[in-house]
């Protein structure tokens, strides 16, 4: 100790572990963030095919049951009164033909009389929107493909069935 003051002695380098722990949370932040909103999106976007396709198919029941009038008998013809135009703009149906209709008429369960093609969900089951024609009265209703199928094999043997008592 000579008196004179001490040198400062060198610290150590600053270390880069607390920005790099600022980095690896960022990140994360930044992918379930991108995360999130692909899940809302995906919501969204299933949300809306389902509505715009039940909205179509309400139309539908709209112009069966003004087709109808005070009958309550299932209609023959389902073919919708669409003009071509318009029709390229509509999502793709399908409506069961007039002879399967005539098989159907007496029935008194629930027949599915018009469906739309399978929509596609990104975060859920597949489906598709379908007429049901019931006791006089049409409404729609949202069936997950495998019920659809399920659903149109029982009413494809019910027509085989009641085509075979004639």
């Amino acid at each position: 100790m000579n008196g004179t003051p001490a040198e400062p002695q060198p610290s150590a380098p600053p270390t880069r572990s607390g920005s790099s722990g600022r980095s690896v949370r960022s990140i994360l932040l930044l992918i379930v963030g991108v995360a999130a909103l692909l899940v809302f999106i995906s919501l969204v976007g299933d949300f809306r095919r389902k509505q715009n396709t039940m909205a179509q198919m309400e139309w539908h029941t709209g112009t069966y049951a003004s087709r109808m009038g005070n009958t309550v008998e299932l209609p023959l013809n389902l073919d919708p009164d669409i003009p071509a135009a318009r029709q390229a703009l509509m999502i793709k149906v399908k409506w069961i033909d007039k002879n399967d209709a005539r098989e159907l008429r007496g029935y008194d369960g629930p027949i599915i009389t018009t469906y739309s093609s399978a929509i596609p969900q990104a975060l859920g089951s597949d489906g598709r929107a379908v007429i049901v024609f019931e006791k006089g009265k049409f409404r729609v209703e949202w069936m997950d493909v495998s019920a659809f199928d399920a659903a149109m094999k029982q009413q494809d043997a019910r027509v085989a069935e009641l085509a075979g008592q004639l």
